[in-house]
Protein backbone atom coordinates (compact mmCIF):
# COMPACT_ATOMS: atom_id res chain seq x y z
CA UNK A 1 0.00 0.00 0.00
CA UNK A 2 2.83 1.87 0.44
CA UNK A 3 3.10 3.00 -3.50
CA UNK A 4 -0.72 2.86 -4.05
CA UNK A 5 -2.77 5.82 -5.10
CA UNK A 6 -6.43 5.73 -4.79
CA UNK A 7 -8.93 7.60 -6.65
CA UNK A 8 -12.54 8.53 -6.89
CA UNK A 9 -14.69 9.78 -9.11
CA UNK A 10 -18.49 10.65 -10.62
CA UNK A 11 -19.02 7.43 -11.98
CA UNK A 12 -19.03 5.98 -8.46
CA UNK A 13 -15.50 3.85 -9.14
CA UNK A 14 -12.53 3.89 -7.13
CA UNK A 15 -9.55 2.69 -8.27
CA UNK A 16 -6.32 1.98 -6.87
CA UNK A 17 -2.82 2.83 -8.51
CA UNK A 18 0.44 1.42 -8.49
CA UNK A 19 2.11 5.08 -8.37
CA UNK A 20 5.52 3.01 -9.46
CA UNK A 21 4.30 1.27 -13.11
CA UNK A 22 1.09 4.21 -13.18
CA UNK A 23 -1.66 1.70 -13.62
CA UNK A 24 -4.91 0.48 -12.18
CA UNK A 25 -4.05 -2.34 -10.18
CA UNK A 26 -7.51 -3.40 -8.78
CA UNK A 27 -11.21 -0.95 -8.98
CA UNK A 28 -14.30 -1.27 -7.27
CA UNK A 29 -17.67 0.53 -7.50
CA UNK A 30 -19.73 2.43 -4.70
CA UNK A 31 -23.58 1.21 -3.45
CA UNK A 32 -25.52 3.48 -5.75
CA UNK A 33 -23.29 4.29 -8.56
CA UNK A 34 -22.80 7.54 -6.55
CA UNK A 35 -19.73 10.12 -7.21
CA UNK A 36 -17.12 9.51 -5.07
CA UNK A 37 -16.41 12.85 -3.19
CA UNK A 38 -13.66 11.93 -0.65
CA UNK A 39 -11.64 9.46 0.20
CA UNK A 40 -9.58 8.70 3.70
CA UNK A 41 -6.97 5.74 4.33
CA UNK A 42 -6.21 3.82 7.51
CA UNK A 43 -4.16 0.70 7.33
CA UNK A 44 -5.62 -1.23 5.09
CA UNK A 45 -9.02 0.08 5.23
CA UNK A 46 -10.82 3.14 3.08
CA UNK A 47 -13.58 5.04 3.61
CA UNK A 48 -15.74 6.70 0.89
CA UNK A 49 -18.18 9.21 0.98
CA UNK A 50 -20.30 10.13 -1.70
CA UNK A 51 -24.08 11.21 -2.81
CA UNK A 52 -25.30 9.04 -0.38
CA UNK A 53 -26.31 9.28 3.78
CA UNK A 54 -23.54 7.09 5.00
CA UNK A 55 -19.48 6.52 4.68
CA UNK A 56 -19.04 3.26 3.89
CA UNK A 57 -15.95 1.74 4.70
CA UNK A 58 -14.02 -0.90 2.55
CA UNK A 59 -11.66 -3.55 3.41
CA UNK A 60 -8.72 -4.02 1.54
CA UNK A 61 -7.54 -6.72 2.70
CA UNK A 62 -7.17 -9.27 0.12
CA UNK A 63 -9.73 -8.35 -2.64
CA UNK A 64 -11.63 -4.71 -1.64
CA UNK A 65 -15.02 -5.93 0.02
CA UNK A 66 -17.99 -3.79 1.65
CA UNK A 67 -17.35 -4.27 4.88
CA UNK A 68 -19.80 -1.84 6.21
CA UNK A 69 -21.32 1.58 6.31
CA UNK A 70 -20.97 3.99 8.99
CA UNK A 71 -21.96 7.72 9.84
CA UNK A 72 -25.52 7.31 9.10
CA UNK A 73 -27.09 11.15 8.28
CA UNK A 74 -29.87 11.96 6.58
CA UNK A 75 -28.64 13.76 3.70
CA UNK A 76 -25.71 13.19 1.78
CA UNK A 77 -21.97 13.13 3.71
CA UNK A 78 -19.96 15.57 1.94
CA UNK A 79 -16.46 15.18 3.73
CA UNK A 80 -15.17 12.74 6.31
CA UNK A 81 -11.80 12.71 8.14
CA UNK A 82 -9.85 10.19 9.99
CA UNK A 83 -8.17 10.73 13.48
CA UNK A 84 -4.07 10.64 13.56
CA UNK A 85 -4.44 7.62 15.98
CA UNK A 86 -6.77 6.01 13.56
CA UNK A 87 -9.27 5.75 16.09
CA UNK A 88 -12.28 7.82 15.04
CA UNK A 89 -13.71 9.15 11.60
CA UNK A 90 -15.43 11.93 11.25
CA UNK A 91 -18.08 12.61 8.71
CA UNK A 92 -20.85 15.75 8.02
CA UNK A 93 -22.12 17.24 5.02
CA UNK A 94 -26.16 17.72 4.28
CA UNK A 95 -27.51 19.30 1.22
CA UNK A 96 -31.31 20.01 2.55
CA UNK A 97 -31.76 19.66 6.70
CA UNK A 98 -29.28 17.41 7.83
CA UNK A 99 -25.90 19.13 8.99
CA UNK A 100 -24.67 17.30 11.48
CA UNK A 101 -21.31 16.01 12.49
CA UNK A 102 -20.76 12.81 13.55
CA UNK A 103 -18.17 10.67 14.92
CA UNK A 104 -17.34 6.63 14.75
CA UNK A 105 -15.29 4.71 16.15
CA UNK A 106 -13.39 2.84 13.63
CA UNK A 107 -12.27 -0.27 15.46
CA UNK A 108 -16.05 -1.20 16.57
CA UNK A 109 -17.69 0.66 13.73
CA UNK A 110 -20.25 2.27 15.53
CA UNK A 111 -21.25 5.56 15.74
CA UNK A 112 -19.92 6.94 19.30
CA UNK A 113 -21.11 10.86 19.53
CA UNK A 114 -23.29 12.80 17.41
CA UNK A 115 -21.54 16.05 17.96
CA UNK A 116 -23.82 18.42 16.81
CA UNK A 117 -25.02 20.30 13.94
CA UNK A 118 -24.37 23.50 12.17
CA UNK A 119 -27.45 26.00 10.77
CA UNK A 120 -25.38 25.12 7.14
CA UNK A 121 -23.90 22.72 4.76
CA UNK A 122 -20.46 21.37 6.97
CA UNK A 123 -18.19 21.48 3.87
CA UNK A 124 -15.26 20.45 6.60
CA UNK A 125 -13.78 18.20 9.14
CA UNK A 126 -10.50 17.69 10.69
CA UNK A 127 -9.17 16.57 14.16
CA UNK A 128 -5.91 17.80 16.01
CA UNK A 129 -3.01 16.32 16.86
CA UNK A 130 -3.96 14.69 19.54
CA UNK A 131 -7.10 13.61 18.07
CA UNK A 132 -9.22 14.80 21.06
CA UNK A 133 -10.81 17.58 19.11
CA UNK A 134 -12.14 17.96 16.02
CA UNK A 135 -13.48 21.12 14.18
CA UNK A 136 -16.06 21.47 11.97
CA UNK A 137 -16.67 24.55 9.59
CA UNK A 138 -19.84 25.18 7.37
CA UNK A 139 -20.93 27.20 4.16
CA UNK A 140 -21.82 30.02 6.10
CA UNK A 141 -18.17 30.62 7.70
CA UNK A 142 -18.90 29.39 11.45
CA UNK A 143 -15.67 26.93 12.45
CA UNK A 144 -17.37 24.69 15.65
CA UNK A 145 -14.29 23.44 17.41
CA UNK A 146 -15.73 19.86 19.82
CA UNK A 147 -14.20 17.42 22.12
CA UNK A 148 -14.66 14.44 21.07
CA UNK A 149 -14.91 12.07 24.41
CA UNK A 150 -17.77 14.43 25.72
CA UNK A 151 -19.25 15.43 22.40
CA UNK A 152 -19.19 18.64 23.85
CA UNK A 153 -18.98 22.13 21.57
CA UNK A 154 -15.90 23.55 23.28
CA UNK A 155 -15.71 26.76 20.98
CA UNK A 156 -17.53 28.74 18.21
CA UNK A 157 -15.85 31.23 15.84
CA UNK A 158 -18.02 33.41 13.39
CA UNK A 159 -17.03 35.50 10.54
Amino acid sequence: MENWLITGGQDGQVLIWDITTGEVIDNFSAPINSAIREIALVDDTVITVGGMSSSVVWSLSGIPTLASSIVQLDDPVLTVAVSPNNRWVAAAGGLQDDFSVVVSDLSSGTTSTLLGEHDQQVTAVKFNADSTQLASASADGVIKLWDIISGELVDELTP
